[in-house]
């Protein structure tokens, strides 16, 4: 509408001189942080997926959106979490290969250390045999 384009406007206007900044320390690594909550969203109970990649403290990729299925338990909603932050990353170390800025793998921190063992777990127990395959891309 109207009203959300001009919110808009005045929201580029009000931010015209802002933008990234990289610190002085020299070393610009990437980094890469994901997060999510459990079934947040109070109708249809999915969970909200959300990463932030930075280099050098500086936010460079980031996104926030709601999980496609509803997540099981805590674990899988930050399963799929970093699944997404993974997918992204893949996506990132290509772009910086193709810039000529080196092609190191990125680490991605997280919070849940039942979505870390199910990652590092090759093998699909009773509890996570509902876990979408797709969302294995964690383990590679």
């Amino acid at each position: 509408s109207d009203l959300v384009a001009l919110g808009v406007l005045r929201y580029l206007a009000g931010t015209r001189e802002h933008g990234l900044v990289f610190g002085g320390s020299g070393e610009l690594k990437m980094e890469g942080f994901s997060d999510s909550d459990w079934a947040g969203d109070p109708i249809t109970r999915r969970s909200t997926t959300g990463y932030v990649f930075t280099i050098g403290g500086a936010a460079v990729s980031w996104s926030s959106q709601l999980q496609r299925t509803v997540a099981a338990s805590s674990v899988e909603a930050e399963y799929q979490a970093a699944s997404a932050a993974v997918r992204e990353a893949l996506w990132l170390r290509k772009l910086a290969g193709e810039l000529g800025l080196g092609n190191e793998a990125i680490g991605i921190q997280m919070d849940s250390q039942g979505a870390l063992s199910l990652g590092n777990n090759p093998i699909t127990s009773a509890r996570s045999k509902h876990i979408d395959v797709q969302h294995h891309l964690v383990r590679e």
